[in-house]
């Protein structure tokens, strides 16, 4: 697969030119655990500041359509600037990247090491994200087809990545699970604020049908199942299908975490999500009243929406189908959508009293002009956006 990857690196380096500035190979292939026909590969590509995206595009889409089958998603792809504005405000790509990644081409003081610091509590705020939102797997039956297979999918991809090898053939979702919360339970219980909430939040049996379940909320049409503890041998016992029968009708997934392990992901990880009531408490105490996410954790949060569409979503959409004015449209469509979240998020911000309302220099270009400049307008947009956040901090 090495061999693919050299192939694939020096392709974009005749296709780019000078355009290509560098590019980084991580995640499970750069760290030993590639699984072929289920990893994907992990390529970060960055080009010269100033790159027209729209002529990336026409350069990238043929090696795509030769190298799809085994990339199975489109590199990240960033101007330098927006490349070393996304790892400071993703300190544990940062640490990927020089820890375990492979640099493949251009200078070797490109990667600027002192981005990579890392709060302890940050790094496995976000692992505890992950951890619940996959979780999901466990009951496929209230996701639709395409979502269970992604659930699945991101449920292995990160056990691979806590154990650092490959998982044992033919373990099913809740044994993977387990298998997660046996490496991140102690790790997270002895970390100086999840010991603050475990000395707060009582931790109670309330109820007989799931012993340690504390608490409910409700995300959107999401339930999630708050625990004081997820022992492995629980998590294996419990019929997940059985429970997930038992939720109201309109549910479309159901996530589990712990008490100490949701506190740490809304406080490091997801405060806008708590301080615009994204999650609605249904029963048991609500221990996340009690939370206060300080102005720069949101300030953080709000420059990496913006930082990941434009280098992780809209790239990964944009460079892996073909330049159609049709196909451009719709891809258009839904990123003006993922925009007009950028925009009334920031609305509530001001409204809060957060931030001070900004306005970008120019409006996005309206149906009358060509897709490219419209396409080049939107890249443009989330940059003035991830901008004007980091400004903030």
């Amino acid at each position: 697969m090495l061999k693919v990857v050299d192939t694939l690196v020096q392709a974009l380096a005749a296709e780019l030119g000078d355009q290509l500035e560098a590019v980084y190979l991580f995640g499970s292939l750069a760290q030993g655990h590639y699984v072929p026909g289920e990893s994907d590969i992990n390529l970060f590509v960055t080009v010269r500041d100033g790159s027209a995206f729209p002529t990336l595009q026409q350069a990238f889409f043929p090696l795509w359509q030769r190298y799809q089958n085994e990339l199975k998603r489109a590199p990240f792809m960033a101007t330098k600037g927006a490349f070393l504005r996304h790892l400071q405000l993703n300190p544990l790509l940062a640490q990927q990247l020089i820890r375990d990644g492979q640099q493949l081409l251009g200078p070797p003081e490109f990667l600027d090491r002192r981005v990579a610091t890392i709060e302890p509590h940050e790094a496995y705020a976000y692992l505890v994200t992950e951890a619940m939102q996959a979780s999901a797997a466990l009951a496929p039956e209230l996701l639709g087809e395409e979502t269970a297979v992604t659930a699945l999918s991101r449920l292995r991809r990160l056990a691979r990545r806590l154990r650092n090898e490959p998982l044992p053939e033919g373990e099913t979702a809740v044994q993977t699970f387990a298998r997660i919360q046996h490496f991140l339970a102690p790790i997270i219980a002895s970390l100086p604020a999840a010991r603050k909430v475990a000395g707060v939040v009582p931790k109670n049996t309330t109820t007989p049908l799931l012993p340690g379940l504390q608490t409910i909320y409700n995300e959107g049409s999401k339930t999630v199942l708050v625990f004081t503890e997820l022992w492995p041998q629980k998590i294996i016992q419990t019929d997940w299908s059985k429970l997930a029968a038992r939720l109201p009708e309109r549910t479309t997934g159901l996530e589990l975490t712990t008490v100490e392990q949701m506190s740490l992901s809304i406080m490091f990880d997801r405060p806008l999500d708590l301080r615009f009531k994204k999650l609605q408490h249904a029963w048991g105490p609500n221990f996340l009243a009690a939370f206060n996410p300080t102005t720069r954790q949101i300030m953080r949060y709000s420059a990496r929406v913006p930082s990941r569409i434009l280098i992780d979503e809209l790239p990964h959409v944009y460079l892996t189908h073909e330049s159609s004015e049709e196909v451009q449209h719709k891809i258009i469509h839904d990123f003006q959508n993922k925009m007009l979240n950028v925009q009334l998020e920031h609305e509530l911000l001001v409204r809060y009293g957060l931030v001070e309302r900004f306005k970008p220099p120019t409006p996005v270009p309206g149906r009358e002009m060509p897709a490219p400049q419209r396409v080049a307008a939107l890249f443009q947009h989330l940059e003035w956006w991830a901008d004007f956040y980091i400004r903030q901090l």
